[in-house]
């Protein structure tokens, strides 16, 4: 009876498949059995931030000097109305968490090619206040640590919590930079000591929100923090 219950998904499945085939979110193609949410040739195209290979750059500028903090890295580039910029969106105010998974998953491919792969003791995603968390649903980037540690075998650690907080998204520079202080506390059970994380956001403006989250990680004992971030805007 199982057996014929599964069958039966699985047909169902390839039925809407045929009827209702699953475009690409970026060029509209038909994706082929392999391909989730963007197909293979977008993902190709999908501008990259290249910065391992220049020593000018906002996220490096941005931890210098700050102890604990061993690198900091972003994936692809942010560019308002790029593809890159398309797809945040999508995961993160659209409802396509498992979008925001499988780029997690692109993100350990894309690591591997940076060769920054490291020796890390868990990823720990920037958090959510859980009044935004019940709004949306979801913490898209968890969802993208989970993408991610679904490919590098870390696992992912709920380390912190946010305070109340005002959104970043239409926010100057500036006020990105005061407004999020304080914002993030390690949890009471957080085990940190002489243990290396890997701290993953969506996005790297200004550095604020992510360097708060370090800042918090550091707080209470002898750890090593990297950071890495889905994207980099330019500014």
């Amino acid at each position: 009876m199982v057996r014929m219950k599964v069958d039966l998904k699985l047909w169902l499945a390839r039925i809407a498949d045929v009827c209702f085939p699953k475009q690409c979110l970026l060029c509209g193609r038909t994706l082929l059995g392999s391909e989730n949410h963007v197909c293979t040739l977008c993902l190709a195209a999908l501008p990259r931030s290249e910065i391992t290979k220049t020593q000018d750059s906002p996220m490096k500028d941005a931890i210098t000097g700050v102890r604990g903090i061993v690198d900091a890295n972003a994936v692809f580039s942010y560019v308002h109305g790029n593809d890159v910029a398309h797809l945040v969106h999508e995961f993160k105010y659209h409802g396509y968490h498992s979008l925001a998974v499988e780029m997690g998953r692109l993100m350990y491919d894309e690591m591997f090619r940076m060769a920054i792969l490291g020796d890390y003791d868990a990823i720990v995603p920037v958090p959510l206040h859980w009044t935004r968390l019940m709004k949306r649903g979801y913490n898209q980037t968890e969802c993208l640590c989970r993408g991610l540690s679904g490919k590098s075998g870390w696992p992912v650690e709920n380390l912190l919590k946010a305070r109340r907080h005002g959104s970043q998204t239409r926010r100057s520079g500036a006020l990105r930079r005061v407004n999020p202080k304080g914002k993030y506390y390690l949890r009471d059970d957080a085990r940190t000591k002489g243990r290396h994380f890997l701290l993953i956001d969506d996005v790297f403006t200004t550095g604020s929100t992510i360097l708060a989250a370090a800042e918090a990680l550091l707080s209470r004992s002898d750890c090593r923090v990297t950071l890495l971030t889905f994207s980099l805007t330019n500014g």
